[in-house]
Protein backbone atom coordinates (compact mmCIF):
# COMPACT_ATOMS: atom_id res chain seq x y z
CA UNK A 1 0.00 0.00 0.00
CA UNK A 2 1.39 3.08 -0.88
CA UNK A 3 0.11 6.37 0.13
CA UNK A 4 0.60 8.09 -3.04
CA UNK A 5 -0.11 6.94 -6.62
CA UNK A 6 1.87 9.06 -8.70
CA UNK A 7 5.48 11.05 -7.92
CA UNK A 8 8.42 12.82 -9.30
CA UNK A 9 11.84 11.10 -8.83
CA UNK A 10 13.71 12.67 -5.64
CA UNK A 11 10.40 13.02 -3.90
CA UNK A 12 9.56 10.51 -0.95
CA UNK A 13 6.28 8.08 -0.37
CA UNK A 14 5.52 6.34 2.25
CA UNK A 15 5.18 2.16 1.55
CA UNK A 16 3.43 0.15 4.16
CA UNK A 17 2.99 -3.60 4.08
CA UNK A 18 0.86 -5.86 6.53
CA UNK A 19 0.00 -9.95 6.11
CA UNK A 20 3.27 -10.95 7.03
CA UNK A 21 5.39 -12.91 9.43
CA UNK A 22 5.84 -11.50 12.74
CA UNK A 23 9.17 -9.77 13.24
CA UNK A 24 10.91 -10.31 9.89
CA UNK A 25 13.11 -8.45 7.98
CA UNK A 26 11.75 -7.31 4.32
CA UNK A 27 14.16 -9.10 2.05
CA UNK A 28 13.52 -6.66 -1.54
CA UNK A 29 11.55 -3.50 -1.94
CA UNK A 30 12.20 -2.09 -5.33
CA UNK A 31 11.05 0.64 -7.54
CA UNK A 32 10.56 0.30 -11.26
CA UNK A 33 13.42 -2.73 -10.85
CA UNK A 34 15.33 -0.25 -8.85
CA UNK A 35 16.02 -1.23 -5.06
CA UNK A 36 14.94 1.51 -2.31
CA UNK A 37 15.25 -0.70 0.70
CA UNK A 38 17.31 1.17 2.94
CA UNK A 39 21.00 -0.09 4.62
CA UNK A 40 19.07 -0.82 7.63
CA UNK A 41 16.29 -3.87 8.19
CA UNK A 42 12.77 -2.65 7.50
CA UNK A 43 11.41 -4.82 10.47
CA UNK A 44 7.50 -6.25 10.91
CA UNK A 45 6.51 -5.79 14.22
CA UNK A 46 4.11 -7.94 16.14
CA UNK A 47 1.21 -7.46 13.47
CA UNK A 48 3.13 -8.44 10.56
CA UNK A 49 3.33 -4.95 9.14
CA UNK A 50 5.51 -2.65 8.73
CA UNK A 51 5.55 1.48 7.18
CA UNK A 52 8.83 3.35 5.07
CA UNK A 53 9.40 5.80 3.91
CA UNK A 54 11.78 5.75 0.13
CA UNK A 55 12.75 7.98 -2.09
CA UNK A 56 11.77 7.50 -5.87
CA UNK A 57 14.47 6.55 -7.86
CA UNK A 58 14.94 7.80 -12.12
CA UNK A 59 13.43 5.12 -13.39
CA UNK A 60 12.06 6.56 -16.40
CA UNK A 61 8.63 8.00 -16.85
CA UNK A 62 5.47 5.69 -16.70
CA UNK A 63 3.89 3.39 -14.35
CA UNK A 64 6.39 1.39 -12.41
CA UNK A 65 5.70 -1.88 -10.42
CA UNK A 66 6.45 -1.61 -6.47
CA UNK A 67 7.45 -4.99 -5.43
CA UNK A 68 7.98 -5.97 -1.56
CA UNK A 69 8.95 -9.62 -0.34
CA UNK A 70 9.19 -10.70 3.24
CA UNK A 71 10.33 -14.25 3.51
CA UNK A 72 8.52 -16.30 1.45
CA UNK A 73 5.62 -13.70 0.72
CA UNK A 74 5.50 -10.84 -1.44
CA UNK A 75 3.21 -7.99 -2.77
CA UNK A 76 3.60 -5.70 -6.10
CA UNK A 77 1.38 -2.43 -6.47
CA UNK A 78 1.80 0.58 -9.10
CA UNK A 79 3.07 3.48 -8.73
CA UNK A 80 3.64 6.60 -11.42
CA UNK A 81 6.52 7.89 -11.61
CA UNK A 82 5.89 11.83 -13.83
CA UNK A 83 8.54 13.36 -15.83
CA UNK A 84 10.07 16.17 -14.14
CA UNK A 85 9.18 19.23 -15.26
CA UNK A 86 12.09 21.28 -17.16
CA UNK A 87 13.57 24.24 -14.81
CA UNK A 88 12.55 27.67 -16.43
CA UNK A 89 15.65 29.54 -17.33
CA UNK A 90 16.25 32.59 -15.12
CA UNK A 91 17.30 35.67 -17.03
CA UNK A 92 20.08 37.41 -16.65
CA UNK A 93 20.24 41.10 -16.75
CA UNK A 94 22.34 42.76 -19.23
CA UNK A 95 24.24 45.63 -18.26
CA UNK A 96 23.10 48.80 -20.54
CA UNK A 97 26.27 50.57 -21.62
CA UNK A 98 26.19 54.53 -19.99
CA UNK A 99 27.97 57.05 -22.31
CA UNK A 100 31.43 58.58 -20.83
CA UNK A 101 31.09 62.38 -21.51
CA UNK A 102 33.66 63.69 -23.52
CA UNK A 103 35.44 67.46 -22.03
CA UNK A 104 34.58 70.08 -24.31
CA UNK A 105 37.24 73.09 -24.35
CA UNK A 106 36.25 76.37 -22.52
CA UNK A 107 37.43 79.49 -23.18
CA UNK A 108 38.90 81.84 -20.35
Amino acid sequence: DFDVSYGYPGESIEITGSGYETYQCVDEMTIGGVSVKPGTCVWTGGNGSFTRTVTIPSVGTGSKTVYVRVEDRSATGSLYVLTPPTPTPTPTAVPTPTPTPIPTATAM
